[in-house]
Order: structure tokens, then C-alpha cells, then sequence
């Protein structure tokens, strides 16, 4: 089994969106889901965070959680 972590990144909202894809960047998009409500960079797997438990059960290699969304606050 893989080791898991957490990354936290913070800043405005370019800068950490840019600050994810980089660190994703050795990763074959397809296996990168970009939870958000606002569309992922291209070739991510997108979903929506009112759509994420359809998600629950498969298998990436990174998952990014947009926490700028304000769906993650209602």
C-alpha cells in the first residue's frame, strides 16, 4: 500500500490553483480528481462537491479539494 498525506496549500486563488496542478504535475491527469465547482484544469476528472459521494470507492492518485469553494461552507 502507498503511503497517503495531506497537503495544504494557501494563498489567493491563482496562486494556489497553480501551486495544486504543480504538484501534480508528475501524475497522469486522468488519475487527479479536481473536486470544485469551478471547472478543473484540463484533463483532470472533475467533480462537483454536491456530486463527491458518487465519487467514494474509486481509485486516484491525488485528489484536490477546492476549500475557496463556498458550496463547502453551506
Amino acid at each position: 500500500m502507498r503511503p497517503r498525506r495531506c497537503v495544504f496549500v494557501r494563498g489567493a486563488p491563482d496562486e494556489t490553483r497553480r501551486a495544486a496542478v504543480a504538484l501534480c504535475a508528475a501524475l497522469s491527469p486522468a488519475d487527479v480528481l479536481w473536486v470544485s465547482d469551478a471547472p478543473g484544469p484540463a484533463g483532470f476528472e472533475h467533480c462537483t462537491p454536491g456530486r463527491v459521494r458518487r465519487r467514494l470507492g474509486g481509485a486516484f492518485d491525488a485528489v484536490v479539494i477546492d476549500g475557496l469553494d463556498q458550496t463547502w461552507m453551506t
